[in-house]
């Protein structure tokens, strides 16, 4: 969990441990909810319709290919942003992490509905139902749990207030477009760098 890390060591190196914007037990719980279920339906996903005509993969080439890199990157830097700034102007600790853990898992889990292909809008390549209702389960699930005090109290957060849930909502939004902006733009390039390809064959 990248995100967890870089908002973690940052607010340490900045406040001290006193500080920290999620406690363990939120952090297995994130990592449950977001890097489990999603992944196992992403894995049995069908390919992309295309797939096909893309010319072969460089033997040599890394597995973070410059498309992956450049999604890891940007989300990174928006949502590490994002999250620093939460917690940093909420009006108590535990209001910030009450903010900062519902804007982690509704951002990790609209990352999985839109990293199925890092070319194809989520509009063209959706996502499959299974994953859809994995996410919308988890939602759910997060939702139901938090009205217990004693899980709120392992958690170090409150209940969520609507006008928090429409803010992290309308971030995890712009995230997306950012998205879609990058694939629209990466999609354009892979097309230049096709057609210059010399013709494979004799000739």
């Amino acid at each position: 969990m990248p995100f967890v890390v870089l908002v973690l060591g940052g607010v340490v190196v900045v406040n001290g441990p006193a500080y920290l914007p999620i406690l363990p037990p939120a952090i297995l719980y994130i990592n449950f909810v977001t890097d489990g279920l999603p992944a196992l339906a992403l894995g049995v996903s069908p390919i992309e319709p295309d797939a096909m005509k893309l010319p072969p993969r460089d033997p040599t080439e890394s597995f973070f290919s410059k498309n992956i890199l450049t999604f890891i990157g940007l989300w990174l830097l928006i949502l590490g942003l994002i999250l620093f700034y939460v917690f940093f102007n909420a009006p108590d600790i535990e209001r910030g992490r009450t903010e900062v853990f519902f804007l982690m898992i509704l951002g990790e889990l609209v990352i999985a509905l839109n990293i199925r292909s890092l070319r194809h809008s989520i509009f063209s390549v959706p996502p499959r139902l299974p994953l859809i209702f994995l996410v919308i389960g988890s939602i759910v699930f997060t939702f139901l749990i938090v009205e217990l005090p004693q899980v709120r109290e392992a958690f170090g957060i409150r209940q969520p207030l609507i006008s928090s849930i429409a803010s992290v909502v309308a971030v995890v939004l712009g995230v997306t477009s950012a998205f879609e902006g990058t694939k629209f733009c990466l999609k354009r390039m892979s097309k230049r760098h096709l057609t210059r390809q010399p013709p494979i064959g004799p000739g």
